[in-house]
């Protein structure tokens, strides 16, 4: 165990005029840190309170220990060295409650940790009292209080009437030993009843005239006793553990006054879905339908339960308590809930599927229970929940119909050997069907890239000329590589399926659309009754024939063309293969359509599913059917998108009856910016959004605002015309959103649009797409545009990841991470270096970290992008940019950033004391070749000594 040179631990200061604040310093840290085998040592807490007493004792109990003057606070935090070995080291912690000084706040030291508190305290003892009731009772497993040591009538109640904890019963709580000696050896019954509390087990009184080893066996015997019965109830407390509980209760202490400690929910630093109990609900009704008996499904349930909650880093907790505190209430609460005799059984179950995790990893064990009886549960189909998790929202679909989630996918396949966080699946767990599935995540440092394609009948011409536009520039790289969110509306989405279900090259798309709109709108549909003379009520009966109709284009013409041209394939399952021939899932697409209601609303046809309790109030809502088997196919989702009223009629599905998005949304980038938050909820805005607009109107001359001329120039038709025209301009919603995003990320948003020449022309006017084609080609900024939109688009494939927790309160201190590549890197740099012909290098705001060199940052042996690099920061909010820069042409923020390293450590669940959400499984294959921590340092060098450690062999630089 490391030797602390001071064993100050918990302090209480002053912050301005009566308020307080809690100091922690490192000791703890430290002292966890200093331990063998801090993960698998599972130390004892001893509390000691009194004065001079109590040091003479300490002296006594820890001989091996170094006390010194210099430990001042007003609770110390020390460890035992001659237990600092063994499986339950013991730590000791004494104090003064009585006695305790506050301290001004300018005695903040480097590495401090601050705690204040949101609430007015009438004296700083309520604060100390605090610390020891609601902090150290919760925790300790026997505590010491000398009689003599106490001042005269003290109020010994108040020390603990405030302690309060859920879930652990009172045999398991401390015990409290009382040490007299000759001055109060009147102590009585009466005075130690005072202390019996719900805070502790048992209270005991102890002679001080015993010998010192009679104590210390008494403390040792009296704490197996407490942490045999608590084992069974919160399991044993690895060093890690007990630091993360304890820091949590600070935190809690510092937030309210009053609340009751939750060891279950303290451990859930993530929290749970919020949506947990509708999720398990739902596969209760699947198991109904595939007709799987009680125990069975409580046992699939269960199975997944306890993966969810015993990552490998989870303390041991009772699975009754972990099942009665988190997911009884939430699965009882849906509306219709499961039978009450059925979630018993689950819980039940869990208690049987907890005992085999002294055998294996919960994890290990669902994988085990999911393959044990092939193809048992391979009836439970879902177009919503991962079937692997139960948790989770479902977002990769295989063949089989057994969906899983970004998470599952890396816990349950296996990582790409040469792309960045990219999973393979070889056999499906439910009905273990052999699929070659490649799985592609984003990382959760990394912001989306989103495409956002507006509608707008024929001019949709325009946004592919862009698109051609960007294509050329990324040379080998495919356009759908550097997306990972699709939105498009009306004419936009028929190209946008034409990229993502089809997997075309966007030259081929342009060829489609060309081909669909002349088939058309070639001809519009024929006047009623065809057999009077053409003279006779030539309009009145072409009116009559749309409004019959309801369009002036055939349907079911579109229909057909739509189906031959996408097939059966459904927007769940489209199948897009790889050179390999492996079915490839990964960046989720999505088209607007609208009700028809009498309260239009706009609805979204994806491949994607909102993670749960993400979905509420974000403006459309998602189609996703019940049964499975009325998933919607790619056809009908571009029908239901591109229906414009009075061109076709609307498409009648299962879901509704459905028509064209531009009606509500025909600025998809608004709406793809609300998706992207439900996808991936760590990521509050995407790194880039590109929207494309489908021409502005020109700006008008005329000064002031018009007049009514009459009703024919001006009557309601042409105004309710007109007003719908407006409604397809996106420049005014662009900018509206333009206006309210934070300077520090405006940059990140891109529209690319031209201006139209004429003030209005229909929109399905065939003859005027080379007109619309032109205008892009002509615009003397189309090319320039287009060049920088797609030097954002690379750029923001580049990622930073920290590659070890930081010292957040130690400052100033380092964050060691690497930049990395998320797609094929190779094309990526070389459209890049095409692109901006001078030398490349990553800068901060004011330092240069080093140059981008192919040949040695790519590496030869898995083909992936490594760039270690280590910022020295000054506080754990300071904002950190990282660029890629050319000396010419600027400097680009790369993926990531702006962020902070608090922001970074919490994405990445770095400080994470109880375990990630993704059980440690790796993100990628080792490669020895290209490990940060073998590779050189980077920069200016100085002098230092041969023999650094591997996080010093990179480049190092001061953030400011």
């Amino acid at each position: 165990m490391r030797r602390i040179r001071s064993g100050r631990w918990l302090d209480v200061a002053t912050v301005g005029a009566g308020r307080y604040t809690i100091l922690e310093s490192a000791c703890l840290k430290y002292l966890v840190q200093g331990l063998p085998n801090p993960t698998k040592q599972y130390p004892q807490l001893w509390v000691f309170l009194g004065s001079a007493q109590k040091n003479k004792h300490l002296h006594d109990l820890f001989p091996a220990n170094a006390f010194t003057r210099a430990d001042a606070g007003t609770i110390r935090l020390r460890g035992d060295e001659a237990t600092a070995a063994s499986d339950s080291p013991i730590l000791f912690a004494d104090g003064d409650p009585w006695n305790a000084s506050v301290l001004p706040n300018s005695s903040l030291a480097r590495g401090d940790r601050r705690y204040d508190l949101d609430y007015n305290v009438g004296a700083p003892t309520h604060v100390v009292h605090g610390l020891y009731s609601r902090v150290l009772f919760l925790f300790a497993d026997v505590i010491c209080m000398f009689a003599e040591d106490l001042p005269t009538g003290v109020d010994l109640a108040a020390l603990t009437k405030h302690c309060a904890v859920d879930g652990l019963p009172l045999e398991a709580r401390p015990h409290l030993i009382i040490v007299t000696g000759r001055s109060c050896s009147a102590w009585s019954a009466t005075a130690g009843s005072a202390l019996r509390s719900e805070a502790f087990s048992a209270v005991s009184v102890f002679s001080i005239e015993s010998t010192r080893d009679t104590l210390k066996t008494l403390l040792e015997t009296r704490s197996q006793e407490v942490r045999k019965l608590r084992k069974h109830v919160i399991g044993q407390l690895s060093g890690v553990q007990l630091k993360g509980f304890l820091q949590s209760a600070m935190a809690c202490l510092a937030t309210t006054h009053s609340y009751t400690y939750d060891f279950v929910r303290a451990s859930r630093t993530q929290g749970i879905p919020a949506d947990v109990g509708r999720s398990i609900n739902e596969i209760y009704q699947k198991c109904i339908e595939a007709e799987l008996p009680d125990l069975d499904t409580a046992r699939f349930i269960a199975s997944a339960l306890i993966m969810d909650h015993y990552s490998p880093e989870m303390p041991l907790m009772d699975p009754r308590l972990v099942f009665q505190t988190l997911y009884r209430p939430m699965i009882l609460a849906t509306k219709p809930s499961p039978p009450k005799t059925l979630v018993a059984v689950m819980e039940s179950e869990m208690a049987t599927e907890f005992s085999h995790l002294a055998t294996y990893t919960s994890l290990n064990r669902r994988k085990q229970l999911m393959t044990a009886k092939t193809g048992h549960y391979s009836a439970i189909k879902s177009n919503r929940i991962c079937l692997y998790c139960l948790v989770q929202a479902a977002q990769h679909f295989p063949p089989c119909d057994h969906a899983l989630c970004d998470l599952c996918a890396q816990k349950f396949g296996s990582a790409s050997v040469d792309t960045e966080y990219q999973f393979s699946l070889d056999q499906c767990l439910l009905c273990c069907d052999t699929i070659s599935m490649t799985i592609d995540v984003l990382p959760p440092t990394m912001g989306p890239s989103i495409l956002a394609i507006d509608g707008g009948g024929v001019r949709g011409v325009i946004p592919i000329e862009f698109l051609i536009l960007i294509q050329e520039y990324l040379g080998e790289c495919r356009l759908q590589d550097v997306f990972d969110l699709d939105v498009s509306t009306s004419s936009g989405g028929l190209t946008d399926l034409g990229l993502r279900a089809l997997g075309l090259p966007i030259q081929e798309c342009a060829a489609i659309f060309n081909r669909l709109a002349l088939c058309l709108f070639e001809k519009r549909r024929r006047p009623a009754f065809p057999w009077l003379p053409p003279s006779m009520l030539g309009r009145m009966r072409q009116w009559y024939s749309w409004w019959r109709h309801d369009s002036c284009y055939d349907g079911l013409v579109f229909d057909a063309i739509l189906q031959q041209l996408y097939g059966n394939q459904f927007l769940l399952r489209n199948y897009c293969r790889d050179s390999s021939g492996s079915i490839k899932s990964g960046a989720k697409f999505g088209v607007v359509a609208t009700s028809i209601g009498a309260k239009t609303e706009t609805v979204m046809m994806g491949n994607f599913n909102a993670v749960n309790g993400t979905s509420e109030d974000c403006g459309y809502q998602l189609i996703r059917p019940t049964n499975i088997q009325h998933e919607l196919q790619v056809w009908q989702a571009a029908r239901a998108t591109a229906a414009a009223p009075f061109m076709f009629p609307p498409i009648d599905l299962p879901a509704g009856t459905f028509q064209d998005g531009g009606l509500t949304d025909n600025f998809a980038g608004g709406i793809a910016r609300r998706a992207s938050r439900t996808i991936w909820p760590g990521s509050r805005e995407p790194a880039r959004l590109l929207s494309l607009g489908t021409g502005s109107p020109p700006l008008s001359a005329d000064d002031g605002l018009p007049h009514f001329r009459n009703s024919i120039v001006d009557g309601f038709l042409r105004r309710a015309f007109n007003a719908w025209m407006t409604s397809l301009d996106g420049e005014s919603k662009w900018r509206e959103m333009k206006s309210q995003l934070d300077d520090s990320i405006a940059g990140n948003f891109r529209r690319l649009n031209v201006p139209l020449e004429e003030t209005s022309s229909a929109l399905d006017n065939v003859a005027m797409m080379d007109h619309y084609r032109n205008l892009v080609i002509r615009h003397p900024g189309s090319a320039r545009m287009a060049k920088e939109a797609t030097v954002d688009l690379i750029t923001a494939r580049f990622f930073f990841e920290l590659d070890s927790v930081p010292q957040l309160h130690h400052v100033p201190f380092w964050c060691h991470g690497t930049i990395r590549c998320k797609g094929p890197v190779g094309p990526l740099l070389a459209a890049l270096q095409q692109l901006i012909p001078d030398p490349l290098e990553f800068v901060t705001d004011s330092h240069c970290l080093g140059p981008i060199r192919v040949e040695r940052d790519i590496c030869p042996s898995c083909n992936r992008f490594c760039w270690p690099v280590s910022l020295r920061c000054h506080d754990p909010a300071q904002c950190i940019q990282v660029y890629i820069k050319s000396g010419r042409y600027g400097k680009w923020r790369i993926n990531s950033f702006p962020s902070t390293p608090t922001k970074l450590v919490n994405r990445q669940q770095l400080d994470s004391p109880f375990g990630k959400a993704d059980h440690g499984c790796p993100v990628r294959k080792p490669c020895p070749a290209c490990d940060p921590s073998r590779l050189p340092f980077r920069g200016r060098r100085r002098r230092r000594n041969s023999n650094l450690t591997a996080e010093h062999r990179r480049k190092r630089v001061c953030v400011r």
